[in-house]
């Protein structure tokens, strides 16, 4: 599977399908993503398959920059990976056999924090999980072993800040 995210990064997934899967029914679905630094191979698409077993539509993907999902590597984006959740119901919601009503997503690790910013202001997400969820806002605010000072902090804010926009792509 592959889909488009707002920031025009194609993101790339696996869908799974229950063994009952009747195409003509509509499915609950569920997005997966994987931990921080991991790929959708090593550990969403093992929480996939056991969802799908379980009746679900399931979609594993790949955060933008990982694995086989395009853009920058090697770049933490909270931002980037919560719109990858948000992109990934795109394309569920475009799929016949999957019931729009019942999308849900499951955070693992570092995307577990990313689920729920993404469920914060996408009201599609009707249910999220998270699996030993690593709170990544945090780790990004104040640096491994809080190393990153109050007044770093508002450096880094002041110079986004001046950036405004300029990282944004928008395609017409």
């Amino acid at each position: 599977v592959r889909q488009n995210s707002l920031r025009a990064c194609p993101l790339a997934g696996n869908l799974f399908v229950p063994k009952t899967f009747d195409r003509s029914k509509a499915h609950p679905a569920l997005v997966v993503s994987h931990p921080m630094g991991a790929v959708k191979e090593q550990s969403a698409n093992l929480y996939a398959t056991k969802m799908a077993e379980q009746g679900f539509i399931t979609l594993a993907i790949d955060l933008p920059g990982w694995g086989e999902s395009e853009g920058p590597r090697n770049l933490v984006s909270p931002e980037m990976y919560a719109e990858a959740f948000s992109a990934a119901v795109d394309f569920l919601g475009t799929q016949p056999f999957v019931d729009r009503s019942r999308i849900g997503a499951i955070g693992i690790c570092g995307s577990g924090s990313f689920v729920i910013s993404a469920a914060k202001i996408d009201p599609r997400m009707k249910a999220i999980a998270t699996v030993s969820m690593y709170d990544m806002g945090a780790a990004n605010r104040n640096a491994l072993n809080h190393s990153q000072t109050l007044e770093e902090r508002k450096q880094i804010i002041a110079a986004a800040a001046e950036r405004g926009g300029a990282d944004i792509l928008i395609n017409n």
